[in-house]
């Protein structure tokens, strides 16, 4: 497909909901975004991926709490549930 978008979004509605949500219900996607909660999807050859690197090896802290997280049998649902237990991470970590 020659005339394929270099960036899309998949539109997963006008709530917040659960990776498993999504995958059990209707996505669609579109060249513009239409909600708050749409996930922009870039192609894998258009990603700056030196940038990225550079911009994690910023956050290694929060990295590594990420991946001590991952590991975690009650990993987080949504993106909220994510960043409270990142904190309340660090917090344990700096006391």
């Amino acid at each position: 497909m020659s005339d394929a978008p270099e960036r899309i979004w998949l539109n997963l509605g006008h709530e917040e909901i659960t990776y498993q949500e999504a995958m059990m219900g209707e996505v669609s996607w579109c060249e513009d975004r239409q909600g708050n909660w749409d996930v922009e999807y870039i192609r894998a050859d258009l990603i700056p991926w030196e940038e990225i690197e550079a911009e994690l090896e910023r956050h290694k802290e929060v990295v590594a709490a990420v991946g001590r997280l991952m590991d975690m049998d009650d990993y987080p649902d949504t993106t909220g549930d994510l960043l409270r237990k990142i904190l309340a991470a660090r917090e344990e970590g700096n006391e």
